[in-house]
C-alpha cells in the first residue's frame, strides 16, 4: 500500500515562487506578499480582496504592533448566532515556530479578550478590531464564538520542538474557557496541501448519472464492507460522453493519466468500436474494462416506472479518462452509436488507500452558502451574459474565472462584491452591504436582483466600488481620511454613485449608464474628482464622531447611512 507522503521541499519552492511572483506584480515587499498569500490561502480568498482594515501589519499601517498578529477576519452567521474570528500570524522564514512567538501570539489574544485599557494598544487597526470582536462576543456570548488561530510559517510543522508545543496548549488551555478556539499551524506542506485543496473544492462535481436498468433481471448490484460501499451498475455512452461535456477537465482531477488522443492503439481502437466499425458497438460493454469512479457518497433512485439514477456526491472518473474522453469525442463528431453501453464501478469510501488524492478535499469543504445556491439562478446567468457584451466577465461561481483573480485584472467582476456594490449605492444600504454582505444573498437577494436591477447598473457600481476599494489600498492619505478610505468604501462609493448619476438608476437610463462605463473603461482616474467629494461629504461627519466612536463599528450603522442621505438631500436642494 503507497503512501500519501510529501516534500516539504518542492512545497517550499512551490511557496516561494508564488511569493515572489505575486511581490513582484503587486511591488511590495516578499515578507508582506508571503503574508497575503497565506492568509488568502488560509481564508481562501483572493489576496488582493482581502480588506485592509483586516490587514493588521501592513505597509500602510500608521504604528508597528508586537502583538503578533497579522490578520483578523470576521465571518458573521445571523441565522445561526455564530460569529468564527480568524487570527493570523506569519513569518516568511523556513525555520520552525520558536516558543516566544506563541507566547506573543497568547499576548495578543490576552489584547483582545481580556485586557481592559486599551489606550496602551499601539495599531489603531488592531484597536478597532478589539472593539468589534468584543461588541459580537456580547451580543452573540461565547457559545456563539468560534476562534481559530493560524501561525504560518514555510517550515516543517513536523519538527516542532516540544517546548513550542507546550505553550500551544497553555494558548488553547488559557482561553477555551471563554470560546471555542482551534490552533492551526501551517507550514509549507500545509499551505500547499490548502492552496490544493481550495482549488480542487472550486472544481466539485457532483453528478446525477443515469442507469441502464431492467426491471425483470439484476442489473445494478451493491456491496458494503464497513464505510466502504461499491455499486457496479450499466451506463449508457452517451450519457458518460455529457458528463464529460458539462463538468470537462473538473471530473478527472483525480484521475493519474490525461487523455492520450488518438496516437495509441488502444485510444484508436475505443474509438474504431464506438463508431460501429465492424458491428462491434454493441459489444462494447464486454470489450471494454469499463469506468471507475469514487465520490465521497452517493444515492439510488429506485422509484417504480421512473428513471433510475446514481446521485454521486464528489464524483472523480480514476480510471477511464480514454474511455470517457473518447465517448465524448465520438459524440461531437456525430459518430457513437446509440448502442454503446459502459460497465461502471463507483466507490464511495473514506479508506485512505483508495481516497488519499481527495482526502483534503473532503475534510476542507468550503459552506454551501447562499450565494453558492443562487450561482445558476436565471438572473445571474443573464447578467453573465449581459456583460460579457461590455468585455466583463460576470463571475457567478466562486473562482470561475480563477485564471483572471488578480487587483490588475481590470475585467473581473465578481457577483458577491457587485451584489454588495448595488445594495450599497442604488439601494442606498452602504453600512448593511459593509457590515451584514449575507443578508445580499439571503432577504436583500430578490430586491437587488428584481426586475427594478439592470445588469448595465450592478456593473457600475461595482466599478465605483472597485474604485473606492482600490485607493484604501493606496496609502496615499492622512490617518483620518485613510480611516474613511478603509473603513468607508462603501459609503463613498455610495456618494460617488449618487454625484454620478444623481441617483437614477433605472431601465430608463441604461444609455447614460452605459456611456459612463465606457468611459471609466477608458480612464478610470476620471472617477478621482468625485471620490475627493466624496471624502471631502463623510470627513466632517466623521471628524465629529471620531472621539466617541470605532470606525469599523461607526460605518455598519444606520447613523451614517442616514447622515450622508441628509448630506446628499441638502446638497440637491442647494443647486
Amino acid at each position: 500500500m503507497f503512501k500519501n507522503t510529501a516534500n516539504t521541499r518542492i512545497a517550499q519552492t512551490f511557496i516561494e515562487t508564488l511569493v515572489r511572483e505575486f511581490a513582484k506584480s503587486e511591488n511590495i515587499g516578499e515578507d508582506y506578499a508571503f503574508e497575503l498569500i497565506s492568509a488568502g490561502i488560509i481564508l481562501d480568498q483572493d489576496p488582493n480582496e482581502i480588506p485592509p482594515e483586516e490587514l493588521i501589519d501592513s505597509p500602510d499601517s500608521n504604528s508597528t504592533q508586537d502583538k503578533q498578529i497579522d490578520v483578523v477576519h470576521i465571518e458573521v452567521d445571523e441565522n445561526n448566532g455564530v460569529v468564527d474570528i480568524t487570527l493570523i500570524q506569519s513569518k516568511n522564514s523556513a525555520s520552525g515556530v520558536a516558543a516566544n512567538t506563541v507566547i506573543k501570539m497568547s499576548n495578543g489574544l490576552n489584547w483582545i479578550f481580556e485586557e481592559t485599557n486599551l489606550d496602551r494598544v499601539a495599531s489603531l487597526k488592531l484597536r478597532n478590531k478589539i472593539e468589534e470582536i468584543r461588541n459580537y462576543w456580547q451580543t452573540y456570548t461565547g457559545h456563539g464564538l468560534q476562534v481559530r488561530v493560524c501561525i504560518a510559517f514555510k517550515g516543517d510543522t513536523s519538527n516542532i520542538a516540544p517546548e513550542v508545543q507546550t505553550e500551544l496548549n497553555r494558548l488553547k488551555e488559557r482561553f477555551e474557557r471563554y470560546f471555542q478556539i482551534e490552533i492551526e499551524l501551517y507550514g509549507a506542506n500545509e499551505i500547499y496541501q490548502r492552496y490544493e485543496s481550495n482549488a480542487r473544492n472550486k472544481r466539485r462535481v457532483d453528478a446525477e448519472i443515469p442507469l441502464t436498468y431492467d426491471e425483470n433481471q439484476p442489473s445494478v448490484m451493491e456491496h458494503t464492507i464497513g464505510s466502504t460501499k461499491a455499486v457496479i451498475c450499466t451506463v449508457s455512452g452517451r450519457e458518460l460522453a455529457k458528463l464529460v461535456d458539462k463538468y470537462g477537465n473538473s471530473v478527472f482531477d483525480q484521475n493519474l493519466r490525461p487523455y492520450l488522443g488518438v496516437r495509441g492503439d488502444v485510444n484508436r481502437s475505443i474509438l474504431d468500436t464506438l463508431k460501429g466499425k465492424e458491428n462491434a458497438s454493441g459489444n462494447f460493454w464486454f470489450l471494454n474494462n469499463g469506468v471507475t469512479m469514487i465520490c465521497d457518497d452517493y444515492s439510488i433512485s429506485r422509484v417504480p416506472g421512473m428513471p433510475k439514477f446514481v446521485h454521486a456526491q464528489n464524483v472523480q472518473i480514476v480510471n477511464g479518462c480514454q474511455t470517457t474522453v473518447s465517448l465524448s469525442e465520438a459524440m461531437k463528431s456525430g459518430e457513437l452509436k446509440d448502442d454503446v453501453y459502459v460497465l461502471v464501478k463507483i466507490f464511495a469510501t473514506s479508506d485512505e488507500a483508495l481516497t488519499q488524492q481527495i482526502t483534503l478535499t473532503t475534510n476542507n469543504q468550503n459552506r454551501i452558502t447562499n450565494r453558492d445556491l443562487r450561482a445558476n439562478d436565471i438572473v445571474q446567468r443573464q447578467i453573465q451574459a449581459a456583460l460579457k457584451n461590455y468585455g466583463f466577465n460576470y463571475e457567478r461561481k466562486s473562482k470561475e474565472f480563477g485564471e483572471m483573480r488578480g487587483r490588475r485584472e481590470l475585467t473581473l467582476v465578481p457577483n458577491y462584491r457587485a451584489a454588495q456594490a448595488y445594495f450599497a449605492i442604488a439601494l442606498k444600504n452602504p453600512s448593511i452591504a459593509r457590515g451584514y454582505p449575507g443578508r445580499v444573498w439571503d432577504e436583500a437577494y430578490k430586491r437587488i436582483f428584481s426586475d427594478g436591477s439592470t445588469a448595465e447598473a450592478i456593473l457600475l457600481c461595482y466599478l465605483l466600488y472597485r474604485y473606492c476599494f482600490n485607493r484604501s489600498r493606496t496609502g496615499e492619505l492622512s490617518v483620518i481620511q485613510n480611516e474613511v478610505a478603509v473603513y468607508g468604501a462603501f459609503h463613498l462609493a455610495r456618494i460617488m454613485g449618487y454625484l454620478v448619476t444623481d441617483d437614477n438608476w433605472g431601465m430608463e437610463q441604461t444609455a447614460k449608464l452605459v456611456t459612463v462605463i465606457e468611459a471609466i473603461k477608458q480612464n478610470e482616474d476620471l472617477l478621482g474628482d468625485y471620490y475627493e467629494k466624496a471624502i471631502s461629504i463623510i470627513l466632517p461627519i466623521w471628524e465629529k464622531e471620531k472621539p466617541s466612536s470605532n470606525p469599523t463599528l461607526y460605518f455598519k450603522t444606520d447613523a451614517i447611512q442616514q447622515t450622508i442621505e441628509l448630506a446628499l438631500k441638502a446638497q440637491a436642494e442647494e443647486s
